[in-house]
């Protein structure tokens, strides 16, 4: 059938899988396993001859890659870390400029006004000594 079932002369029906098939499925798969079997021995012996130092420089590079790794995970958040204070830094740059702005203008009045009391201290000096010397003259 389309479906893959096997109708035989008897009349009976399978699900498609005869006893030959079985037979055949196993000899291939025993077949892939011994290559795959040859090919492990292949590289295995490949990888035993290889240099010995080869081994010794790879297994430095792999700890060297995993140390810098660490560097750079650590470097990321050292450099939020920083950003986060920059901001913060920022935010308060921000509010004390405006303070001193704000202190800034203050100061100008406190100024202004001393120079007008200035004014007139030096002004009534001048009534007290016109007085003194009226009064008090030769």
């Amino acid at each position: 059938t389309i479906g893959g079932a096997v109708i035989s002369k008897a009349g009976t029906m399978t699900g498609g899988v005869t006893q030959e098939d079985k037979r055949s499925a196993g000899r291939f798969a025993d077949k892939e396993l011994e290559e795959l079997r040859a090919r492990k021995d292949e590289l295995e012996d490949t990888r035993s001859k290889l240099d010995p130092i080869n081994s010794n420089k790879i297994e430095e590079l792999h700890n060297n890659l995993g140390n810098l790794r660490s560097k750079d995970k650590f470097a990321k958040l050292n450099l939020d870390h920083s950003k986060k204070q920059l901001k913060e830094k920022s935010t308060l740059l921000s509010a004390l400029e405006k303070q001193l702005r704000e202190s800034n203008a203050k100061k100008s009045e406190v100024d202004n006004e001393i120079e007008h009391i200035q004014e007139e201290v030096k002004k009534a000096i001048d009534v007290v000594k016109a007085a003194e010397d009226e009064h008090l003259g030769p």
